[in-house]
């Protein structure tokens, strides 16, 4: 018998926050969760199992002596088809336009998303 997702308070949290940012990083939705940081990240990959949520790596270029070697910074969290449709639904919001579509973030989208990730954990105490 396959597993269902059960919603939780802190799954609605974080896809509301997705549904109302775009994309974030996952330290901040697993601090928007109002779990654990490590409970957090749980809750994360059983959305993204439920194939509620997916992820982009944002990966910057960094000189190392002679080389240029890729770093990984941050996974960018965004909601995919699913996810929106499932949202709209916990919001109350019945109408729905057909185009409810899970965009991957370009590299620009991500570069800004992460930035705003940083601001949103610094005031994380201020999200609602």
């Amino acid at each position: 018998m396959p597993r269902k997702w059960s919603k939780q308070d802190g799954d609605i949290k974080m896809l509301k926050a997705l549904y109302k940012h775009r994309y974030l990083r996952g330290k901040v939705l697993a601090l928007i969760s109002g779990n654990s940081e490590q409970k957090g990240y749980d809750r994360i990959a059983a959305l993204k199992k439920q194939g509620l949520v997916a992820s982009e790596t944002l990966v910057k270029q960094q000189r190392v002596a002679r080389r240029v070697i890729n770093k990984k910074v941050a996974s960018i969290y965004y909601l995919t088809t699913k996810g929106t449709i499932v949202v709209k639904n916990l919001m109350g919001l019945v109408y729905f336009t057909g185009d409810e579509r899970g965009r991957k973030p370009t590299e620009s989208e991500m570069e800004r998303a992460y930035r705003v990730s940083l601001l949103l954990e610094g005031l994380i105490d201020l999200y609602e």
